[in-house]
């Protein structure tokens, strides 16, 4: 796991649109953004605030090869060889959201939070709503 923490990939700054940037070893541009995340507050009814999200996009619909460097497991195994693991719970769920017209979007999600958080079961229940509640927007 070391050696996938020291093989990263550059990245640089956009100040116009506040993201980190990069390409990947394919030539695939991503995008990464830190956003003050509102879902659990608006679905709580109560203010829950230091939630945010950390968005990793890529800027084309081109489909793109394997790269171990930025996929959802990576994450993972950072965790799970982590010291962060006996005070941060760490959550995953692939969200499936209906965009219409027989299109699903596909989400990979996880959620970290301190074990000692006032709102921890409000979180957990929380979080496990989110898939339903985006499909019924429709």
């Amino acid at each position: 796991m070391a050696s996938d923490l020291q093989n990263r990939y550059n990245y640089v700054f956009d100040n116009t649109t506040d993201t980190y940037n990069f390409t990947t070893k394919n030539n695939i541009c991503c995008r990464v953004s830190f956003v003050v995340e509102q879902t659990f507050s608006t679905l709580s009814g109560q203010e829950i605030s230091g939630i945010y999200q950390l968005v990793v996009e890529k800027e084309t619909e081109e489909l793109e090869p394997f790269d171990s460097k930025v996929r959802h497991k990576v994450f993972s195994r950072w965790y799970e060889t982590s010291f962060y693991r006996e005070t941060i719970v760490k959550m995953d769920n692939i969200v499936k959201v209906d965009i219409g017209e027989d299109t699903i979007c596909v989400l990979y999600t996880s959620f970290m939070f301190h074990k000692q958080n006032p709102e921890f079961e409000t979180l957990i229940e929380i979080y496990g709503r989110i898939e339903a509640v985006l499909n019924a927007e429709k």
